[in-house]
Parts: C-alpha cells; structure tokens; sequence
C-alpha cells in the first residue's frame, strides 16, 4: 500500500505542476521575405519622436492636417505593395480629444477609416503615403484600394493583408514550455495563391481587456481588386501568466 501511495502522490504532484500544461503542437515554419519599405519622406514630416519614441505630430505639421495625432513605421513587409511609395501608420487617438475638440472625433468616423482598434477609447487607423512630392492621406479601404489595387503577387497580398487589422506576420515559431498551447498545429506566416486572390495566414494578440490574452491565426482571402475578408480564426496559444491581467 505504501508504494501505491507513493505513486498516487507523484502523480498527483506531476499533475499539479502540470496545470495549464498542453501537449506540444506540430511547427510548420516559412521564410520571412525579404523586404523593406521606405519611410524616409517622414523623416521630416513634423512627427519626430519623443523620449518613449512615440512619432507625436506637432500642430501645423503636414500630417497633423491629416489628423494623424501620431505616426508609425509599418512592418518591412509594406515593401511588397506596388507601387513602392514611402508610407506610414496615419493613427488617430480618441482619447487625446475631449470637449469642444471631440467634434474631431466625429469627424474621423465620418471620413472614415481601415479599422480601429483599442479598449475603452478607440484609436482610427489610416495611412499616409508620399507621391508626386506631397502626403497623401488614404483614409479608408477604398482610398488603400485606389493607391494599390490590383494586387497581383504573394508579397503584395502579405503587405495589403497587413494593413487592413490590428494583424502581425510571425516567422520562426517554436515551442515554448512557458505557453498554453490550443492547436494540434502551429503554422508561420504564410501566402497562398487562390481562386481570384491569394489566402494570407497572419496572427491577433488579443491585447486589450481582461485575460487569457489570447493570440490566434487569422486566415484572410485578399482579391485581385483589393478587397480583404477574414475568413478563418482560430486561437493558438495564451500566456498563462497573463490570465489575470486586465488591459483598457
């Protein structure tokens, strides 16, 4: 009896450390292509980054007319969009508006843009590129549409992919004992040519709210004429050790 009580301890022990523990998935993995998109032309655009390297626009600078209350680099794999015009993250933050100014706000959703993302308030993401020696602002999918369509190559359909969610590209990806795994199968970022388009295999960190932060692939069918649909989601993995964090 002593040595069947000894077993069931070790078990039960095992299990207890093993809380949360979830058989390794199969790695499917992919090279990253290899690009990179330009961003000289807002070098001097009137944003230059502040202690935390935030890009803040100055009011009267070029892309403050935008309202882009701030700006960002785009991933190098924007490099694959043609044509190849510099181009950055055009961001409008709701909640640096209030009072009188909220009309701005309104404004933005009016005018529209690709998606939002955020908790309590609500950040409007557009893009600005340089063309033709001036910014251009392309507010909505339409706009993105106009400066891009048709898409008609791999790289292309990533960079577009990229550029209509709170979306990212992962290349590399191993197991990691410190994760809560919820696919069999893990797959990298990948583009697959299809009927009329391209299927582009992107992933979503669930960042705001409260936990499991989960993060999930996204499966997203680009067409030729520029028009971006999900298609597929499904979660792939938490970190356990944020289950009880809450995000606004």
């Amino acid at each position: 009896m002593g040595r069947k009580n000894g077993w069931i301890a070790a078990l039960s022990f095992l299990a207890l450390l093993c809380a949360g523990c979830t058989a390794r998935p199969t790695f499917l993995q992919h090279p990253r292509p290899e690009l990179s998109s330009d961003f000289s032309a807002f070098a001097d655009a009137g944003c230059p980054p502040d202690e935390n390297g935030l890009m803040l626009c100055f009011p009267g600078s070029p892309l403050a007319a935008f309202d882009c209350d701030r700006i960002e680099r785009p991933d190098g794999l924007f490099g694959g969009l043609d044509p190849a015009l510099p181009i950055a993250y055009c961001l409008f933050d709701s909640y640096r508006h209030s009072g009188e100014d909220f009309e701005r706000v309104m404004q933005v959703e009016e005018e529209g843009f690709l998606y939002q993302t955020g908790g309590i308030s609500q950040t409007y993401v557009r893009f600005v590129v340089f063309r033709d020696g001036e910014f251009q602002l392309l507010a909505t999918r339409e706009d993105f549409a106009a400066a891009f369509a048709p898409v008609d190559s791999a790289n292309e359909a990533l960079a577009y992919a990229l550029a209509h969610g709170p979306y990212s590209a992962q290349y590399g990806l191993r197991f990691d004992r410190g994760l809560r795994y919820l696919a069999a199968t893990v797959e990298d970022t990948y583009v697959a040519e299809t009927d009329g388009g391209y299927r582009v295999h992107l992933f979503h960190y669930q960042f705001f709210g409260c936990g499991p932060h989960t993060t999930s692939s996204v499966d997203l069918r680009v067409a030729t004429d520029g028009t971006v649909e999900e298609v597929k989601t499904e979660a792939v993995f938490q970190d356990p050790k944020e289950d009880s964090l809450c995000v606004d």
